[in-house]
């Protein structure tokens, strides 16, 4: 098989759909029978953040609807794999398409999205998933949902969970480079995500304050960039007299470095369609505390604390548990390791390459 694959994530997105694309490609490199024909407007990423929008409304206006058919069939594929839900017609695109919806929380929780948002999925998500032979998706909840807010047909979606990169592995945590690079100089819970509503950075700080710091000999570190609805986080920052560190976006090897010192991973999402932090965090050997909700329990199944992310006294009882008890925190350290061997790129791939055949067999 001659896949054409979408690489426009790679440059369009910093989280979890970017690693889906890089991981995926990764690993049908390596499967028996699968060539990959990458399809991008350029090789190029943008930079700055003019020059993303830019790009952003070329791949929307220009690339999907007029080059993206024409690089398909110079390069002869069978089928093309879109990573992402949002995407316009292809003219001339006369083969079959796979494309993988993550979540369709914009339609199912639209609070934590921008109306904008919400509609363009509902537009750009119906009608690609519309057209897919194959949807593929990450977990059991988020097929669920796109059955009952596409309307997709529960056979034709598969459920096929994301592997986590070889880089998130334990190491030995680095006091000195912690307090040289971000000052972080006691024992800290770390927590990751963009800065928005859906991510409950509010309830994780709440919720640290609640431990009272744990007398000031325990830091917060948030690692992520900044979102949308942004105000009532920074008011939450201003507000809180614990000791808060912010820093921003970073590399993933550095993300590695933070895991490995951690006391614990404190992720209580509202809602997710996957959660690449709680895999990874568990890879790092590090205890994790997240979210009984969405698709969350499916990832952790076992392996992690998980609580109710509304609930600011049950969260901080699961802190400060975690933080002062070394059995429970090893406990939770040793079962997230195990989870996280379950997730493979090979694995994913292997499964990716029958959802491919399926499709070109115009099985259902």
């Amino acid at each position: 098989m001659r896949i054409g694959y979408d690489v426009t994530p790679l440059a369009l997105n910093a989280a979890g759909e970017r690693r889906y694309t890089a991981g995926l490609m990764h690993g049908l490199g390596c499967v028996d029978g699968v060539s990959i024909s990458t399809l991008s407007l350029t090789a190029r990423s943008p930079a700055a953040a003019g020059q993303r929008l830019a790009y952003q409304a070329a791949v929307e206006f220009f690339y999907y609807p007029m080059l993206l058919g024409r690089q398909a069939r110079q390069a002869e594929v069978d089928l093309v794999h879109h990573p992402r839900a949002l995407v316009p017609f292809e003219l001339g695109l006369d083969v079959p398409m796979v494309v993988t919806i993550h979540d369709v929380l914009a339609l199912s929780m639209p609070q934590y999205f921008s109306a904008v948002i919400a509609q363009r999925f509902k537009r750009l998500g119906r009608r690609s998933a519309g057209r897919a032979a194959r949807v593929i998706t990450d977990s059991d909840h988020s097929r669920g949902e796109i059955v009952e807010h596409l309307g997709v047909p529960p056979e034709r979606v598969e459920v096929i969970p994301p592997g986590v990169e070889a880089r998130f592995r334990p190491a030995e945590p680095s006091p000195e480079w912690l307090s040289e690079r971000f000052g972080i100089d006691r024992p800290y819970i770390l927590s990751v995500g963009t800065l928005e509503p859906r991510k409950n950075l509010a309830g994780v700080i709440a919720a640290f304050e609640r431990c009272n710091g744990f007398g000031g000999e325990v830091a917060l570190v948030v690692v992520g960039g900044r979102g949308w609805k942004m105000a009532p986080i920074d008011s939450a920052v201003r507000r809180t007299t614990t000791r808060l560190i912010a820093t921003g976006y970073v590399e993933d090897e550095e993300l590695v470095r933070l895991y490995a010192g951690a006391s614990c991973f404190v992720f209580p999402s509202f809602g997710e369609g996957f959660g690449f932090p709680v895999l990874e965090a568990m890879a790092c050997g590090t205890a994790v505390i997240t979210s009984e909700r969405t698709s969350i329990p499916e990832i952790a199944a076992g392996a992690a604390a998980l609580v109710d992310p509304s609930s600011v006294e049950e969260l901080a009882g699961a802190i400060d548990e975690v933080v002062r008890d070394a059995q429970r925190r090893d406990e939770l350290r040793r079962a997230g390791l195990e989870r996280s061997r379950r997730f493979s790129w090979a694995v994913c791939a292997e499964r990716t390459a029958a959802a491919y055949r399926a499709a070109l067999d115009g099985a259902l």
